[in-house]
């Protein structure tokens, strides 16, 4: 009779573990971190944190300088990510607002003049 009760007990240890552990995966939900493939500093846990399945990302993006050369212009054409030029408050500030497919992000970050790719909290 001890012996049911051990066995019993042991199962039902065995199910609550297995419960707990799995509803602990449950919760973490796959991000961009996890898929990205690049880890530049440019790029901020603001945008890692997204859904994996992000297709586009709405975000700030940070340039040395503003005006933008032509030919950091053409490179962001190319990585068909698309300036609002109407969201830089000031002429001097290099914070322009951006659409930027989640396949071009690592390109982005790479890109001689990018500071930094952020939404902001």
């Amino acid at each position: 009779m001890k012996l049911i009760y051990s066995l019993v007990f042991f199962v039902l240890l065995v199910g609550v573990i297995f419960f707990y552990i799995n509803n602990q995966n449950a919760n973490k939900r796959p991000t961009l971190r996890n898929v990205v493939g690049c880890f530049d500093e440019v790029i901020d846990d603001s945008i890692l944190d997204l859904d994996e399945d992000t297709t586009l990302i709405g975000a700030f993006v940070t340039f040395e300088t503003m005006p933008l050369s032509e030919q950091i212009q053409q490179e962001l054409d190319n990585l068909n990510i698309v300036l609002d030029h109407g969201s830089q408050v000031f002429e001097a500030s290099a914070h322009v607002l951006a659409q930027i497919p989640t396949a071009s992000l690592c390109n982005l970050a790479q890109i001689e003049g990018v500071q930094s790719i952020f939404i902001p909290q």
